[in-house]
Parts: structure tokens; C-alpha cells; sequence
């Protein structure tokens, strides 16, 4: 006789996660078999390909239109002259935000956040440089990523996956059973940390996953099948 189990599962959205999913599956028990529900967690590190630089340019004048105007051709500055080492208009960005501090009397004072994304890291010392030159100042400590962050995370659940399952092995063997198969699989959360320069990890992009899996176990040897009705 078997127990006839069928498993399904609402999609479920993890706030905070970069993509949560959930797999579902239908699956049928047959005699001896049991489920574990089991966590398992997976990171996966990758050096970041992209490195994202910022600063802020601060100008006071007598009106905010003229210290508007000095932000504006130090920004110039900064365009062509990190445009001369290969850092395109678009790789340079540009955000007004209010000022944190009042200038002197009679002033007016225009701050903008500069950003800029840069692909190849020898260069990054020449763009802090072109920055400076162009009265860009608070530069802060790089910040790292990479071009595919779903790739990163795909390897981690995976990772999380095999995590869990090395763990019903063990409770496998510990029980002379077996593992059967994986009939279920919640991701709990998932996401990214970007490591900044200074640290032992400068540079690492580190995607991590948790899930809870169910996996079937079984007996060694599966058991031999009932003779059907009226079989002598």
C-alpha cells in the first residue's frame, strides 16, 4: 500500500531579498520513506569588476545661480578630463542635494554629489586624481559590485542546496537510510554585501542564500512490492 503525499507551496516575497523564490514540487511517499524539512545556508565570492567613486563638489558665491555656475564648469572639468583617460559621460553622474553646513554671511553655497563608475581598477588612482582637480572633495572609499549580481546568487542558492542535503546525508546514514530525492525548496532570504576599500576583503562581492528544503529519505533497499489480490 503507499501514502500518497502531494506538497505545494504559495510563492513567497522576502522583503529585503534581491529575488526570493520558492520551487514547488508534487511528489508521492512510498513505504519507509520519510521527509525532513532541513535549513541550509550558501555564500558565493566574487572580486568586484566595477568600482563606484564619490564626492561632492561644494561652491559658494554672492546667489546660488552663480555658485550653481562654479559647480557646473569644475563638473566640466571633471568630464573631459576623466574623458582623456578613457571614462565616459555616462559613467559620471551628477546629484544637487542641500547643503549640511551655511556658508559665510552674504553667501550662497550649491553642493552636488558626484558619482562615478569605473570598469578598470588600475585606473582608479588617475580618476581620485581628475576628481581632486576638479575641487571634488569627501571622496569616499570605493565601493565594489559586478556586472551580473544574478549570476552571484544563483551559485549561492545552489551552494545553500547542497548544504542541506550534505546534512540529510548525514542523517541518512546515522538512520542506514538513504537520501531519495528533494522535493521542495523555500529560499528564506538571499542578498548581496559589497565590501569598501580598507579592509581585508577589499574588492569582494559576496552573494548568500538561505533555504529550507524538504528531502525525502528512504530504506537502503526498497522494500519488495506487494503481491497483488489473489496472488497465492
Amino acid at each position: 500500500m503507499r501514502n500518497w503525499i502531494a506538497l505545494a507551496l504559495i510563492a513567497i516575497s522576502v522583503p529585503g531579498a534581491v529575488s526570493a523564490q520558492t520551487v514547488n514540487y508534487q511528489t508521492q511517499l512510498q513505504i519507509g520513506e520519510v521527509v525532513l524539512n532541513i535549513a541550509g545556508s550558501g555564500s558565493y565570492t566574487q572580486r568586484g569588476n566595477i568600482i563606484h567613486l564619490t564626492g561632492q563638489m561644494v561652491s559658494d558665491a554672492a546667489s546660488v545661480i552663480d555658485a550653481e555656475a562654479l559647480n557646473q564648469q569644475n563638473f566640466d572639468m571633471l568630464v573631459n578630463s576623466l574623458g582623456s583617460i578613457g571614462i565616459g559621460p555616462t559613467q559620471i553622474r551628477k546629484l544637487k542635494i542641500a547643503p549640511t553646513s551655511q556658508p559665510t554671511a552674504g553667501q550662497a553655497r550649491a553642493v552636488w554629489q558626484i558619482y562615478v563608475e569605473l570598469y578598470d581598477q588600475p585606473r582608479m588612482a588617475e580618476v581620485i586624481s581628475s576628481m581632486e582637480g576638479a575641487e571634488v572633495r569627501a571622496i569616499q572609499p570605493p565601493r565594489y559590485d559586478v556586472n551580473d549580481r544574478n549570476e552571484l546568487l544563483t551559485f549561492a542558492r545552489q551552494r545553500a542546496i547542497d548544504d542541506a542535503r550534505r546534512q540529510a546525508e548525514a542523517y541518512a546514514t546515522a538512520l542506514t537510510m538513504v537520501v531519495r530525492r528533494i522535493v521542495r525548496v523555500d529560499e528564506v532570504s538571499s542578498g548581496i554585501a559589497t565590501t569598501a576599500g580598507g579592509g581585508a576583503q577589499e574588492g569582494d562581492v559576496v552573494a548568500s542564500a538561505n533555504v529550507k528544503v524538504d528531502i525525502v529519505l528512504g530504506p537502503m533497499f526498497s522494500p519488495s512490492p506487494m503481491p497483488a489480490p489473489g496472488t497465492p
